[in-house]
């Protein structure tokens, strides 16, 4: 048995002195980890250094190759020992012997030779990458992929924060109250969904999403609102300028938000005269107010709530507004008991009625309140606060020309009249005078 030593493994000194054994820096400036002979570049020397420490502080991966050696005559010890296979660039893998195996005949005859070696992965994967880079053409074409060749083109696309859609949603249409209502509505579905990107809207996530809201107790209409609100927001990203192609693909995955149930038939549930005398009865001077200029403008809680000074015309007593969910001009002709109980109120704020802290009212601490004064009054829970906008709107329709009067004096759409109500409420009157006579005549 020989007793000679082994060759000493190479060593890379550095600039400050320490020894980094199994690191060899090459003439032509590139560094080769010895072990593996896996070649990188590297220009800063503590970068190389780490690089090194990083690849060999952890076992890669290895792949197995197997090539067919036939017709070749060396053995396959020879063969194992010696391969080396050198790559473009003078670029070599790192490559560990494995097996080799002869498949013979009948009569003890070579039919086929292969030889397997395990690969680096790593290695493989940077070479890889090399002729991407170097030469890509002939390497797309080469492997069969010949679209591989025009990876340069490729557009990368940048996330797109659900976020910023909705800050330029809320923007665009600043102090909105139906804006703000649909920003409410989004905010819950991310939270709910944990989506923070457009490309987090899966159609896994939407499924999920689209049970949970099928399986609550909303009804059919709030359950496509919330879905119309989500992909308002969605699209609006469209009109602000951010990626197109994303805002649609998100659309139709969106399609996955969909109602079969459908919208309950409205039922409308007009006041009687003597529930409407029972609701003032039992009101403070405030809530009177509330209650008559919902049925005299015909309006629904929100709507009444949101009323400011400047929409009445004390002199000429009228009203005059767009309605915030349509837009579409509504007016009514104010009656006296309207006028007298409008002037009892302080004018503390913008808004004509007010809470008792002095603040604008909220819609659900409002609907409280008229609870309890309905409880009081001995009105029927079938009551609700629009059963006056339906009492309105029932009476207004049997005037002369009540159709088209009664959509006015509601807000509803009513072709060139709509333009013509602003500059003369006037037209109304006959509808507004309809309900007084019902109720107050």
């Amino acid at each position: 048995m020989s007793n000679r030593a082994g060759r000493p493994q190479k060593m890379y000194r550095t600039s400050w002195g320490e020894l980094i054994p199994g690191l060899d820096l090459q003439s032509d400036g590139r560094w080769r980890i010895v072990s593996t002979g896996f070649r990188f570049s590297e220009a800063d020397e503590n970068r190389a250094i780490h690089r090194f420490r990083q690849i060999t502080a952890t076992k890669m991966p290895m792949a197995t190759l197997t090539v067919p050696i036939s017709g070749v005559d060396a053995s396959p010890a020879d063969i194992l020992d010696g391969w080396s296979q050198p790559l473009p660039q003078s670029q070599s893998l790192a490559i560990q012997p494995a097996s080799i195996s002869v498949t013979v005949d009948a009569e003890d005859r070579t039919i086929e030779k292969s030889a397997s070696f395990k690969i680096d992965e790593k290695s493989v994967l940077d070479w890889v990458r090399t002729q991407l880079l170097e030469r890509p053409a002939e390497f797309a074409a080469k492997i069969g992929i010949p679209e591989l060749a025009e990876f340069r083109r490729i557009q990368i696309t940048q996330e797109i924060a659900l976020s910023t859609i909705l800050d330029t949603y809320l923007a665009q249409n600043k102090g909105k109250r139906s804006s703000i209502e649909a920003a409410k509505v989004f905010e819950k579905f991310t939270n709910e969904t944990s989506v923070k990107n457009l490309s987090d809207l899966t159609p896994e996530k939407l499924i999920v999403y689209r049970k949970q809201i099928e399986s609550s107790e909303l009804s059919a209409s709030s359950k496509k609102a919330y879905y119309s609100r989500i992909k308002t927001i969605i699209s609006s990203g469209l009109k602000n300028g951010i990626d197109a192609i994303q805002i649609r693909q998100a659309l139709d995955r969106l399609k996955i938000l969909h109602c079969k149930d459908k919208n309950a038939p409205k039922n409308p549930m007009p006041i009687s005269r003597e529930d409407f005398h029972r609701l003032l009865a039992a009101a403070n001077d405030n809530w009177r107010a509330i209650i008559t200029v919902s049925l005299n403008l015909c309006l629904h809680l929100g709507e009444t709530l949101q009323l400011r000074w400047e929409d009445i015309d004390i002199k000429r007593k009228y009203h005059v507004s767009n309605r915030n969910k349509t837009g579409i001009t509504r007016a009514a002709v104010l009656w006296q008991e309207t006028m007298d109980l409008l002037s009892r109120l302080p004018k503390k704020s913008q808004y004509i009625f007010i809470s008792q802290h002095g603040t604008k009212y909220n819609r659900q601490a409002a609907g409280n309140v008229f609870s309890e004064i309905r409880a009081r009054a001995g009105v029927s829970a079938e009551v609700k606060f629009d059963s006056l906008r339906d009492g309105a709107f029932t009476q207004a329709a049997n005037c002369v020309n009540g159709e088209r009067l009664s959509r006015l004096l509601a807000g509803h759409s009513n072709g060139m009249a709509d333009h013509y109500v602003k500059a003369n409420p006037e037209i109304v009157r006959p509808a507004c005078d309809a309900v007084y006579r019902h109720y107050l005549g």
